[in-house]
């Protein structure tokens, strides 16, 4: 299956996530993560990716009650250039690549299957309303490579009302028409509500590791994971439920040796409405220093 994304798809996801990282728009600083051209914003390929791979699997076996998706990107993914889409079915899954050059390269790999439902996130304070947190956890790794930071980042729970999710999902159809799936949209909502609400917070953190290089950071996607369940997410579509969005987890770790100038971002988020979750997000991001000044 041939694909391709241009500078309409840039411009989308930057328009509905408020995403303007120089990678997407300026080649010299695409240069600086080893890119030939501006860099497609890493969740356009992947929901696009998992939205044809979730199909497959609805249409090769029974619709799971709840469904598992990970995928790990690999090597940024340039605009324009022609890329090719392989499609595995096993046994209640679907192994996926994203490739060009004739499979010389690898953009990205994962799987979708069917899994059982998540368990519920942990909310620190259970008050209701916006004085409500969710407290990061600080990363910890067994490898001697890594080192965790000190940080603690309290981030608001957010109480989303079901009607402005029915507007932003009718948003993101609009750019994106050839995404059908619900949970499509609704998982772009959530990542985007991280980058828009939350990001600030945690990039301003990891930028406190790198001293007088925090001004030479760009971030890059590095993977995504996304456990959901279809009827439960159009059921609370239908009836305009408010969702509740629950960033439990931030990890930040900080990579040394050999990795120096790096630094992880891992984000877990759950979706749910008022007795149920729906759909739980999980998100690897890369923080790195470059050798030139980001304008």
């Amino acid at each position: 299956m041939e694909l391709q994304f241009d500078e309409q798809h840039i411009q989308g996801w930057a328009d509905f996530s408020g995403d303007w990282n120089p990678i997407h728009f300026d080649p010299a600083v695409a240069r600086q993560i080893q890119a030939n051209d501006v860099v497609v914003h890493g969740m356009i390929p992947i929901v696009t990716v998992l939205d044809r791979a979730h199909g497959q699997l609805l249409a090769s076996a029974a619709a799971p009650g709840w469904t598992e998706a990970t995928v790990r990107l690999k090597k940024p993914i340039e605009a324009r250039r022609p890329l090719w889409l392989r499609l595995t079915s096993g046994a209640a899954s679907v192994s996926f690549s994203l490739e060009s050059e004739n499979g010389k390269a690898v953009h990205l790999r994962g799987q979708v299957r069917a899994a059982e439902a998540p368990a519920a996130p942990k909310i620190w304070a259970e008050t209701p309303g916006a004085s409500a947190t969710t407290r990061a956890a600080i990363g910890s790794t067994n490898s001697v490579s890594h080192q965790p930071l000190e940080a603690v980042v309290d981030l608001p729970v957010l109480r989303v009302d079901g009607e402005r999710v029915r507007a932003r999902q009718a948003a993101f159809g609009a750019l994106f028409p050839d995404l059908t799936h619900d949970w499509v949209g609704l998982s772009a909502q959530l990542f985007a509500d991280f980058l828009i609400q939350h990001a600030p917070a945690v990039h301003d953190a990891a930028l406190r590791t790198f001293g007088e290089r925090a001004q030479t950071a760009v971030v890059v996607q590095t993977g995504y994971g996304i456990t959901f369940s279809d009827e439960r997410v159009a059921g609370a579509l239908r009836a305009k439920t408010p969702l509740t969005c629950v960033f439990d987890q931030i990890c930040l770790v900080r990579l040394e040796r050999d990795c120096a100038g790096e630094v992880v971002w891992s984000v877990r988020a759950s979706a749910d409405t008022h007795d149920a979750v729906i759909m739980q997000m999980r998100v690897g991001l890369l923080m790195r220093a470059v050798s030139e000044p980001v304008s």
